[in-house]
């Protein structure tokens, strides 16, 4: 039998295109760090069961909340 394998192609954004992207995954460092803030709270929240660990994953839930609300605004 013979080679079957695929073609690889060579693919290019455009420079213009692969700023943005990489513009748009800083934009998103700031939240996505307060999401992961967000689960370790509550993870600690759940172990711990104390009142201390709730306050704290109840100011996590606040930091997030602007991000919620703009991304699900009309």
């Amino acid at each position: 039998m013979g080679n079957q394998g695929g073609v690889v192609l060579p693919f290019r954004r455009p420079v213009t295109e692969a700023l943005e992207l990489l513009s748009s995954q800083v934009a998103d460092e700031a939240p996505n760090a307060a999401w992961d803030d967000l689960i370790h709270a509550a993870l600690r929240a759940w172990s711990w069961r104390d009142p201390e660990s709730l306050d704290a994953l109840i100011k996590s839930i606040a930091s997030v909340r602007p991000w919620v609300e703009r991304d699900w605004s009309v």
